[in-house]
């Protein structure tokens, strides 16, 4: 049988005499006023043609959802918990759309997210697969892994930019129930579409702490103790991978979060699951591709990200699509020289006397400017500029210049220029994506979800995205609150 489909009118009615007396809890009273302030209708019809004609009548998609979502909320880490908990407190149902003497059992909310879950597999991969190595541990403490090189970079650029089709991702109806905040966010001023500051970082999500595998092959019969052949995983998506914040390996995923880094409260625009061993700066490859697939009416006009970054395929890209890249330089790996010219740390020529020569601006013909270091007026000219070097390097008066184009190294000449005050005020809106980071993991306790699968480590994720923006609209005080009784006076 279809469900019934979500009427706001009746929920609106079962919250009326629910919050109308003073003992009211007010993050209820919040939760409340957030899910009122959305259109769920678009759960229904989305999970309509997965029920069947026949059989029982089900839960409606909508209440479970809002189940869900109150559960996260609440910060509870378990639907057997979670279940439990709904039968006991009947404020609860009747906030989720349930009645009080009937709840869902644990089961229904497994067969709901097997629903949304677009594949019948739970994993990517199959739970058959080849045995990992633990990566190699960097060398010194806090450390992090060196770099990938140039071309493995430029390769993935090629295999992800402009070839990923949205239909084949399993999470697709996760995200297109997270785009419904995420759009909320942008209706209530929070988020600019057109244009969008993005940062972007990766953070170490453990999901067991031994790796549960056995053998599928007999090497063991025949006296063979270690072998290279396939094992069976119970989570075949979690691989080993190095933590340098907490200096030991781990076993799980890599969270790769692309945020809004001007938004109200520094809020997720799109999460990927990785594996463990996957590089931050390969991560955000595929994590801004498919980024870009997902939300093609969002345009970035600036990117924040960290020196794990620090690839000329990235800047050749982001240049490409007049993104402006602040990436901070991997000093073990630069080499500060452009053709025959040394430059200085902050991208200025040095010149034929050994001073660093000044930027001059930017030309339409995107070429950076500069202009000899002992350039002064002329005496008695407030126009005309004369060069006051003792030993002058040419035959101008005006003094050495160079143009330098940007496409020839954007990671060393870009503008604005780097180490200039409207860089670093730009850079340091990169740490918005690791005080996101921090919210999802430590006040959302994502690592203490006890998930066998990506399908259930992806909706718990984007359950806490939602979260995080319904808590960013009651910050700026954008919650509706008209179709509540006020809240009665202490």
């Amino acid at each position: 049988m279809q469900p019934k489909p979500f009427c706001r009118a009746a929920y609106e009615a079962a919250l009326q005499a629910e919050f109308s007396h003073i003992h009211a809890d007010k993050k209820l009273r919040k939760f409340a006023r957030a899910i009122l302030s959305v259109d769920l209708s678009v759960i229904d019809g989305m999970l309509a043609p997965t029920y069947s004609r026949f059989g029982p009548k089900p839960y409606p998609p909508s209440s479970l959802f809002i189940a869900c979502l109150l559960m996260v909320f609440l910060r509870v880490t378990g639907f057997t918990v979670w279940a439990k908990q709904l039968k006991e407190d009947p404020v609860y149902a009747r906030l989720c759309g349930f009645a009080p003497d009937k709840t869902p059992e644990v089961g229904t909310f497994y067969n709901f997210i097997a629903r949304l879950w677009a594949s019948d597999k739970a994993n990517f991969r199959d739970h058959v697969r080849p045995k990992k190595d633990r990566p190699k541990k960097p060398g010194g403490k806090n450390e992090k892994a060196d770099p990938p090189s140039n071309e493995t970079v430029a390769t993935d650029i090629k295999k992800w930019c402009g070839n990923v089709s949205k239909e084949s991702e399993p999470y697709r109806r996760f995200f297109r129930l997270f785009r419904i905040f995420l759009e909320g966010s942008v209706s209530r001023g929070l988020i600019s579409k057109g244009h969008l500051g993005v940062s972007g970082d990766g953070t170490p999500v453990v999901t067991m702490h031994r790796e549960r595998s056995h053998r599928v092959c007999d090497c063991h019969e025949k006296g063979i103790e270690r072998c290279d052949c396939y094992r069976w995983y119970s989570q075949p998506d979690s691989f080993w991978g190095w933590d340098s914040s907490r200096n030991c390996h781990y076993i799980g995923y890599n969270l790769y979060l692309l945020t809004a880094s001007d938004a109200h409260s520094d809020l997720p625009i799109f999460p990927l699951l990785l594996p463990a061993s996957r590089h931050d700066g390969r991560a955000f490859v595929e994590a801004y591709a498919k980024f870009q697939a997902f939300c093609p009416d969002f345009h970035t006009e600036r990117m924040q990200l960290d020196s794990a970054h620090d690839a000329m395929p990235i800047y050749q890209w982001m240049l490409e699509d007049k993104v402006t890249a602040f990436i901070n330089l991997n000093t073990r790996k630069t080499k500060f020289d452009w053709k025959d010219l040394q430059v200085t740390k902050d991208g200025r020529p040095i010149c034929p006397e050994g001073k660093a020569m000044h930027r001059d601006g930017t030309d339409d013909r995107m070429r950076m400017k500069f202009r000899c270091p002992c350039l002064k007026h002329e005496k008695g000219s407030s126009k005309k500029f004369v060069c006051g070097c003792e030993h002058p390097c040419t035959d101008s008066t005006y003094g050495p210049v160079k143009h330098i184009p940007l496409a020839d190294n954007p990671r060393i000449f870009c503008t604005p220029a780097r180490g200039s005050d409207a860089w670093g005020k730009e850079y340091k809106k990169r740490t918005s994506s690791e005080r996101d980071n921090k919210r999802i993991k430590e006040d959302y306790k994502l690592e203490d979800g006890r998930h066998r699968s990506s399908m259930m480590w992806y909706f718990r994720l984007y359950l806490i995205l939602m979260a995080i923006h319904v808590d960013a609209w009651d910050t700026a005080g954008l919650l509706d609150a008209s179709s509540l009784p006020a809240e009665p006076a202490a």
